[in-house]
């Protein structure tokens, strides 16, 4: 109907190394929405030449610290499950080579999100599970549970690099 609708915010945008700007928030809304055994994802690739994406999946939280821990909650167990993974913690998905079910399952989701995608700049090309899910008190979150982008890029720097 010729109506212009605006997503994320201005500051949230990333520039690709082509100059194509990238709003890294419908993409991550997706893959969360193909993706229930994900928590968090957060796009990556400000002056890169492709967009990469780290992912925390949902796991139980310390009651006591409000840190999360890498025990699956029971929703990550029951998808776990239904591909056939006995994993119970994020550590068994990163490190058990049988594992591979957990895997296969968030990239056939990211290939999904893949094909919706407006061009082939908004394909995510790269991706990593991250082994604790982000919190208030580690930093990564806001107290209205916003990402802290910019933290996120400098906490996580080596895997954002390892990337490209």
């Amino acid at each position: 109907e010729g109506f212009l609708y605006i997503t994320g915010r201005a500051k949230e945008l990333l520039v690709l190394a082509t100059g194509e700007n990238i709003a890294p928030v419908p993409i991550e809304s997706a893959l969360k929405e193909q993706l229930p055994i994900v928590s968090n994802a957060v796009i990556v690739g400000d002056q890169k030449s492709y967009i990469s994406c780290l992912i925390t999946l949902k796991v139980e939280f310390d009651d006591v610290t409000g840190y999360a821990t890498d025990r699956l909650n029971p929703t990550a167990l029951a998808i776990c499950q239904s591909c056939g993974s006995q994993s119970k913690t994020v550590r068994d998905i990163l490190d058990e080579p049988s594992d591979h079910r957990v895997l296969k399952m968030i990239q056939n989701g990211i290939d999904r999100v893949n094909r919706g995608a407006a061009c082939k700049k908004h394909k995510i090309v790269k991706w990593s599970i991250l082994d604790r899910d982000f919190s208030i008190q580690s930093g990564e979150l806001t107290h209205t549970m916003k990402l802290k982008r910019r933290f996120i890029t400098i906490k996580y720097s080596d895997i954002i690099e390892s990337f490209y």
